[in-house]
């Protein structure tokens, strides 16, 4: 990372001049610091200001991808001999997206990158016309110093104006001020707390109400609205001692123009506008609505202070301008409706331009200044609505809301309005149909979180507010109706057979033609959907369907198939081809559709117009009673345009040439109203209005509108039989090849030009100019609408006004709009010279581009009559994302609002400018000593006087030697304002460089206090380290003497040691045997008591669980023999049942075999006596036939045939009896099984009840376990007691087993301890024998070595047992300083 640099930029540099150059084919717009070289009028005495650079760090360079980005200087080099031209080497800050880019001195950057910019470079001169890079606006610790109002950077130019944008725009502040001028940037996203009704009175109060009021009373209002710490931090706070001006106390916000425009209305009595421009997506719809609603509200204000007496708006009494408001209100969306559509920029994007005139009723202001002035109505005009969207639109897009909206209704709303309908939807015309995009908007309608269906609703309660219901409405849908079915229309070759078929395709002469040749008719064509025609003839009521069979309107289909031409007197009928035929319905639809939305538009003027609903009302302040007066004759304006801004596209069309001309001439106005500021703001200050020059538009003007300008020759190509796009492009290159406003590549197409706005060169693609600028109706649809019973289409085609008669109340008049006697409007004739005329065609009209240019010249007389005011909207970003601005886009809206050549023009003749107090307090250091110093001593002027006396002096002395001559005048390099000193160019670059020249002496001196202080620093650091050292070194001797005294006490504490501890090894081992005893016979003891517990817990668990399971186990079985016992008579009982049953089914089977076999018998019994008497029936005819046998015989043989039958019958009577009976000998054994199966039922019964018997036992049994369980536990808890005792003794017996650990690991070191103690006890005597030659003395030390363990086992005998080990230590210690150390130390 590279170091940063140590003199960062002034505080508050100088300021900047901007300019604009152009690079490439869409312009570029390079921002020029006015620090370049500054020569005076007489060219003689030259003013470098480079030292301004050589000092500044902070700067921005051109980034391809990201337009401006923030850099820092790290090096300057010369480039070759020319000191001027320099190679500067920057460090370019990389951040982890385009977002995260900000002047922050690199804090938050990932990483760095190196960067060299040679200024030599003809590429780079290009892209840096003043040799010099943009500085940055930031402070001494190099953050970005954010203001409200532009003209207050120090450095302004476009970088300045986009990262001052930026970052008001990331803190959630969408508006910023440039003088009067606002700039909104879209947040996409609703501030409620910005536009609630709190700010609007605040805004209103201060601005309007409350300005004729002192400064102290406007210094206490409210807190501006969503000021954040970081944007303002670095804003110079501003007091109501400087400015009289009362925004100064406000943020930026659209209140304040509207407010400004109500005030200069109300108190001026000026008519005033407010232009609101910007491309697609900009909010400018949205701001409209909200300056539309502020401008309704601020009336409010004035009437609650008013003292006439008038009512409110929320007065039951005095209704009449609620009705108004409100309509004034909801006329808007309604225009929304029929003229907004969904773009890939925007999803409400407006497809027209609207200039809507608010009416206000002045008649109270004008006797008082704090009454209000009351909106009466508002007439609104609309410009150059986009007709090809009728018909065609990107599928990433969607045509106009209504025809969404429409097939979004209710199925019987839809049915009522055309039963064509039912059960559509976009899928089901052409002209809808469905949209491919990922947004909700386009593909759901959702807009505005509302659907289609919803927003369809409140559509027709504002058509049911200005008065379109009923019949009105149904014949205004149906018209959109109809333009949706004009486009399911589909055309096909015609082949005609015929005559007749030419008839019918309309195909012959009309009368008084003389006859001719018609020519091949190959080339005609025919509607091959004819239902769709038959519905559309019926949805437009043609007055020929009674004449037709197939209701099919012959009218409509000859004019959409067949074109009627005039040649020499005759008239003949020329057939369309499929395309044609197809164009023209299209351009039909189109002009339907255009024409309803003028109509509609003339409809919500007549509903909304002061001249036709207002009527003024007055109160007495001494009474209640109201009486009308006649309604005003002029009413005050406040005119809100919403235009289309400077549009550049891949491809850009006529409509893009359309809208652009109009943006030059507001571009025009707006250059003129910033020149007239100037003016003013110069009178204000007392200072003489010099020359000032400023880039005008006036070339690009004379290009488009001229008298050899495009629109004349497109005219013209219009007019000429065959003219045509590129004849058109041809001539317009001829006649201007040596305007520097046009030009045209050499390998560009043959329709392709450009030309030079005021924003950057625009190529256009002149393909299809000829027919949109045409883009007239043939006579034959126009005779055919005539045909329509829908009043808008037959009535309403030729139409072109924006208002009805003001003595008409019809909502379907077609006459044009009246207009005030202050603001004539040219009309229109015949003879006008832009009128065209095809006379080799039926089509008279005037073309789009001249009716645009009458429209467009009549708003700018009106505009020029007004006090404009101007609001810039900005689209940060094309995804619609909140707090995320993209840089390129938004130079380039920048570069189109005019912004950066506004505030040129501002600064022209003195381009930097500073407060009073602001140089005093900048520069003032620069000379000590002076009479400015004096001045400012001088308590007994005015503060105000103090510092412009001063500042004067200060700047006389500073300045003398930039003082030039110009026409034998001396002329200064400043002038004194009244709050200000303005600088000429080059002043302050010079007082800035002469400042930095300054602090660098400071520096210097700042310098050697430092390098003092680092030396002395050292020398601290040095002392210090050698008196650590000497320290050490002492610390080092000192601990040898130390260590080596502290090895000889260790040795004579050892020896003391051994002495002390041979007494308690003497002692621990009587300790050790008395120990083991104990433990020994605990151990017996408490073992024995163990066994003892353990045997009776055993018994005692015995018993009790005897006595707990016994009564159960005899429970238990009782229960056992008394089931086993109902089990078993059950199962007999079972088993019987079974064997009555299977006996029953067999005696049923045998009967009924039996009865089979009986009648089977019988049958086959009777069959062969059948057989038999046929055979003897026979037998006797053959006889009787044959021989007459006598009677005699006849009748034996007949008795013996009937005894025989008589016989069979009885046997038959017999089996039968005998079946009888088996039957009921079976019915008998049946019943019997059915008595018993019931007597087996009563068993079970019984066992039932014996088993419920049982259950109740059961029962008591168990309540008598509860009890034997309570017993139960009553045992446990005993039982658990005698184990907690166990559990305790268990305890004791582990302490003992410790505690006979401890006394044998006691034994064990006593005995040890008494083992060394003889050993050295022995050494020592041994030494002493040895060494000493007194025997006396030898034999003293063995008496005493004899009798200290003579001692010591005695002590030891003596001790109890019981004896703690400290007593035994410390009894051991006394017996030991009796013996030889005793004796020794005595």
């Amino acid at each position: 990372m590279p170091a940063r640099q140590a003199s960062p930029p002034p505080e508050r540099p100088s300021e900047a001049k901007t300019s604009l150059t152009a690079a490439g084919t869409v312009v570029v717009t390079i921002a020029e610091s006015s620090f370049s070289m500054v020569t005076t009028a007489e060219g003689d005495n030259a003013i470098t200001t480079s030292d301004i650079y050589q000092h500044s760090n902070y700067v921005y360079i051109l980034d391809p991808k990201h337009s401006w980005i923030p850099a820092q200087i790290t090096n300057r080099t010369k480039s070759g001999d020319n000191d001027a031209q320099q190679i500067i080497h920057v460090s370019v800050p990389q951040y982890k997206s385009e977002q995260a880019i900000q002047c922050d001195g690199g804090r938050t950057a990932k990483s760095f990158e190196k960067m060299e910019i040679n200024l030599a470079d003809p590429k780079t001169m290009a892209m840096y016309p003043s040799q010099h890079l943009p500085l940055q606006n930031v402070n001494n610790e190099g953050e970005l110093q954010v203001v409200e109002d532009m003209v207050d950077l120090p450095f302004l130019h476009e970088a300045a104006i986009l990262y001052n944008i930026k970052a008001r725009h990331v803190e959630s502040l969408p508006y910023t001020r440039t003088g009067d001028i606002i700039l909104a940037c879209n947040p996409y996203q609703w501030f409620h707390d910005l536009y609630s009704e709190q700010v609007r009175n605040h805004y209103s109060q201060a601005l309007v109400w409350n300005a004729h009021q002192s400064s102290s009373d406007d210094a206490s209002p409210i807190t501006p609205i969503r000021k954040s710490h970081r944007a303002y931090a670095a804003t110079p706070a501003k007091t109501s001692g400087t400015s009289n001006d009362p925004r100064t106390a406000l943020a930026p916000h659209v209140y304040e123009t509207s407010c400004l425009a109500y005030k200069g209305l109300l108190r001026d009595k000026e008519d005033q506008s407010i232009l609101v421009s910007g491309e697609s997506g900009a909010g400018k719809t949205e701001t409209v609505k909200i300056l539309l609603r502020n401008l309704a509200d601020i009336q409010e204000g004035g009437r609650k202070k008013s003292t006439v007496g008038m009512p409110t708006t929320s007065s039951p009494d005095f209704p009449q301008d609620n009705v108004i408001v409100q309509r004034v209100l909801d006329s808007n969306p309604l225009l929304e409706a029929f003229g907004n559509a969904t773009t890939l920029r925007n999803d409400n994007s407006s497809r027209f331009g609207k200039y809507l005139q608010l009416q206000f009723d002045t008649t109270y202001s004008s006797s008082t200044l704090s009454s209000p002035a009351i909106l009466a109505g508002s007439k609104c005009e609309v410009y150059l609505l986009e007709k090809s969207r009728v018909t065609h639109h990107h599928i990433s897009e969607r045509t106009y809301h209504i025809f969404y909206q429409l097939l979004a209704a209710p199925e019987e709303l839809k049915v009522a309005i055309w039963d064509g309908l039912a059960d559509t939807d976009v899928e089901s015309f052409c002209y809808v149909g469905l949209t491919d995009s990922d947004s909700p908007s386009a593909t759901q309608g959702i807009i505005e979180g509302k659907t289609d269906a919803e927003r369809f609703q409140l559509t027709l309660q504002a058509l049911e507010l200005i008065g379109v219901q009923g019949e009105i409405l149904q014949m205004l849908l149906r018209a959109i109706c109809v333009v949706l079915q004009l486009g399911n229309l589909e055309f096909s070759p015609a082949q005609p057979s015929d005559a007749k078929s030419m008839l019918a395709l309309g195909i012959h002469h009309r009368t008084g033609g003389s006859g001719g040749d018609d020519g091949e008719h190959h080339d005609a064509s025919v509607i091959s959907s004819v239902e769709e025609l038959q519905e559309l003839s019926e949805l437009l009521g043609m007055s020929d369907l009674d004449q037709s069979d197939d209701k099919i309107s012959n009218a409509l289909r000859t004019a959409l198939t067949v074109r009627n031409v005039e040649a020499r007197g005759e008239i003949f009928a020329v057939p369309l081809t499929p395309e044609k035929a197809k164009e023209s319905a299209d351009a039909f639809a189109k002009e339907i559709y255009a024409k309803t939305f003028l109509w509609l538009v003339r409809t919500i003027n007549d509903a909304t117009c002061a001249e036709k609903n207002y009527q003024s009302m007055t109160s007495s302040p001494k009474t209640t009673t109201r009486q009308s007066l006649s309604p005003p004759t002029e009413y005050g304006i406040i005119g809100l345009l919403d235009i289309f801004g400077f549009e550049t596209f891949e491809v850009n069309r006529f409509e893009q040439l359309c809208i652009n001309y109009c943006n030059e001439k507001l571009q025009q106005k707006f250059t003129q109203d910033i020149f007239r500021s100037v003016q003013v703001e110069y009178e204000n200050e007392g200072i003489e209005l010099e020359e000032i020059t400023y880039d005008d538009n006036t070339d690009v003007l004379d290009l488009v509108e001229g008298r050899m300008g495009l629109l004349a020759f497109l005219n013209e190509e219009c007019v000429r039989p065959k003219g045509s796009d590129k004849t058109f492009v041809y001539k317009a290159q001829a006649m201007n090849k040596d305007n520097p406003c046009f030009f045209r590549d050499k390998h560009a197409q043959d329709t392709e030009f450009g030309i030079c706005h005021y924003a950057g060169k625009v190529v256009y693609d002149a393909t299809n100019f000829v027919v949109k600028n045409t883009d007239t109706l043939p006579s034959d649809l126009l005779d055919c609408a005539k045909l329509s019973s829908n009043a808008i289409i037959s009535k309403e085609l030729t139409n072109d006004s924006m208002m009805n008669p003001l003595h008409i109340n019809s909502v379907t008049s077609a006459s044009t709009a009246g207009k005030k006697k202050k603001r004539p409007k040219p009309t229109q004739s015949s003879s006008h010279p832009h009128t065209l005329q095809k006379r080799t065609s039926n089509i008279i009209a005037e073309t789009v581009w001249t009716k645009f240019k009458n429209q467009l010249s009549r708003l700018m007389e009106t505009l020029s009559e007004t006090k404009t005011r101007y609001i810039r909207c900005i689209k940060p970003n094309s995804h619609k994302a909140p707090l995320i601005m993209e840089h390129t886009s938004t130079v380039e809206q920048l570069r189109c609002a005019g912004v950066v050549a506004a505030v040129t023009i501002s600064r022209s003749a003195f381009p930097n400018r500073l407060e009073h107090l602001s140089v005093l307090d900048r520069f003032k250091s620069l000379w000590p000593k002076g009479d400015h110093i004096t001045v400012l001593a001088d308590r007994d002027l005015d503060p105000e006087e103090r510092r412009r006396k001063a500042t004067a002096i200060f700047l006389t002395l500073a300045l003398k030697e930039l003082e030039f001559e110009k026409n034998g005048s001396n002329f200064r390099a400043f002038v004194m304002g009244k709050t200000r000193a303005y600088f000429r160019a080059g002043a302050l670059e010079f007082l800035e460089a002469e400042r930095l020249k300054h602090l660098g002496t400071y520096a210097t001196v700042l310098q050697t206090s430092v390098r003092g202080f680092i030396i002395r620093s050292k020398y601290k650091r040095h002392r210090h380290a050698v008196i650590t050292l000497e320290a050490q070194y002492r610390r080092i001797l000192q601990r040898r003497i130390y260590v080596r005294m502290r090895i000889a006490a260790i040795r004579v504490q050892c020896w003391y040691r051994l002495m002390f501890a041979a007494r308690a090894v003497y002692h621990l081992r009587r300790m050790v045997r008395a120990t083991t005893i104990q433990t020994r016979w605990r151990i017996y003891r408490d073992t024995r008591r163990l066994k003892n517990a353990v045997a009776a817990s055993i018994v005692i668990q015995a018993m009790v669980r005897g006595s707990l399971q016994r009564p159960k186990y005899v429970q238990a079985l009782i229960d056992k023999k008394e089931e086993a016992k109902l089990e078993n008579q059950l199962r007999t009982l079972q088993k019987k049942l079974e064997e009555a049953e299977a006996k029953r089914v067999d005696a049923e089977k045998q009967a009924e075999e039996q009865a089979k076999a009986a009648i089977e018998q019988y049958k086959e019994k009777e069959a062969s006596a059948r057989d038999v008497k046929t055979t003897e029936v026979n037998k006797e005819e053959e006889e009787v036939v044959e021989t007459s046998p006598s009677n005699e015989t006849s009748g034996q043989a007949v008795q013996e045939f009937t005894a025989e039958q008589q016989r069979l019958m009885d046997e038959s009577g017999k089996m039968l009896e005998s079946l009888r009976k088996e039957v009921f000998k079976l019915r008998s054994q049946n019943q019997q099984l059915r008595t018993d199966f019931d007597l087996l039922k009563d068993n079970n019964q019984r066992l039932m009840d014996a088993n419920a018997s049982a259950g109740a036992s059961f029962a008591a049994l168990n309540q008598h376990a509860k009890q034997l369980s309570k017993q139960n536990a009553i045992l446990v808890s005993e039982v658990q007691n005698l184990k907690g005792h166990i559990h305790k003794l268990n305890i004791q017996q582990v302490e003992l087993k410790d505690e006979l650990r401890f006394k044998n690991a006691t034994y064990v070191a006593e005995v040890q301890s008494r083992l060394n103690f003889q050993k050295a006890l022995q050494k020592i005597t041994d030494m002493i024998s040895e060494s000493c030659r007194d025997h006396r003395l030898v034999e003293r030390v063995l008496t005493v070595a004899d009798e200290v363990e003579m001692n010591f086992m005695a002590g030891s005998g003596e001790d109890s047992v019981e004896n703690s080990p400290g007593d035994t230590m410390e009894n051991t210690g006394n017996s030991s300083r009796g013996g030889i150390l005793g004796y020794f130390f005595s």
